[in-house]
């Protein structure tokens, strides 16, 4: 098995919400870093939508979830050495939530996609660290259903 280079040396992770609350407002902090931003957007999700799966080679994801709850899957870049083909190993599940305001860092080198398991709307905010560019994109593309039976199931508690 191989990685491509530049592979980033961490997996996708989770970062709180810094909040301060007063008598004159709330303030959450999502975002704190020295990467740059490449740009921000928001994405509303239909219930019952998947989106997946996609990752890029230079660009991290900042998702976070302001309405509704997400599931999102993750797992590394990984190229079976005589087929040069992807390989699925080492999915991990995130749930993303409104209510439990928190940020999912993907970095380079990882496929991502979400699913809106919910009733509602989500409104996912993502801000990325490379802008796009349509001649140019950092995007590579696997098909969305290749792992069967993935979306919309939750896990056991």
């Amino acid at each position: 098995m191989t990685t491509p280079q530049g592979f980033s040396p961490h997996e996708p992770r989770i970062h709180p919400v810094h909040s301060h609350v007063d008598g004159r407002r709330a303030l959450l902090r999502y975002f704190n870093s020295q990467e740059k931003v490449g740009q921000v957007y928001m994405v509303e999700i239909r219930p019952g939508v998947t989106t997946a799966w996609h990752g890029h080679d230079h660009q991290s994801d900042y998702w976070t979830v302001l309405d509704g709850v997400l599931q999102v899957g993750v797992m590394p870049f990984v190229t079976h050495p005589a087929t040069d083909t992807e390989m699925i190993l080492g999915l991990k599940q995130f749930w993303l939530s409104a209510s439990v305001p928190q940020v999912l860092e993907i970095p380079p080198h990882w496929w991502h996609g979400y699913h809106n398991a919910g009733p509602s709307t989500v409104r996912l905010l993502n801000l990325t660290t490379e802008p796009y560019t349509q001649e140019n994109p950092d995007e590579k593309r696997l098909p969305p259903f290749i792992i069967p039976d993935f979306w919309g199931k939750v896990p056991a508690q």
